[in-house]
């Protein structure tokens, strides 16, 4: 894992906001406007809040065509709490592993890749 960044330089998305990029709903410039913010170091993350979406989710290539973007779009960084408890950071890890990790937590074992 990498050093935590200051969460004043993310841009939270909502799980509806990542559906509209990754299946072109919205227009393209909202990529691109993306791109610009992380070009000025804006970090674009993902939560536990977005994978817990996915656990929902009963299709596994649905889930792991989400995730891949997910990786592409967030660049793997993932908002959660510091380790301390003293508040939140931003740091990176791949999606996939948290996905696997939360849905282990769940009791279910089906491995997405």
């Amino acid at each position: 894992m990498s050093a935590r960044n200051d969460i004043i330089n993310s841009i939270y998305l909502d799980w509806n906001v990542f559906q509209d990029i990754m299946q072109n709903r919205k227009s393209s410039r909202l990529a691109e406007i993306l791109e610009e913010a992380r070009a000025k170091h804006y970090s674009i993350p993902y939560s536990h809040a977005h994978i817990y979406d996915l656990l929902r989710c009963s299709n596994s290539d649905y889930v792991k065509n989400d995730i891949n973007k997910l990786k592409v779009i967030t660049h793997q960084v993932c908002i959660a709490p510091h380790r301390d408890g003293s508040g939140l950071c931003t740091d990176c890890f791949p999606p996939n592993l948290i996905y696997e990790a939360m849905k282990e937590n769940r009791g279910d074992n089906q491995e997405i890749k």
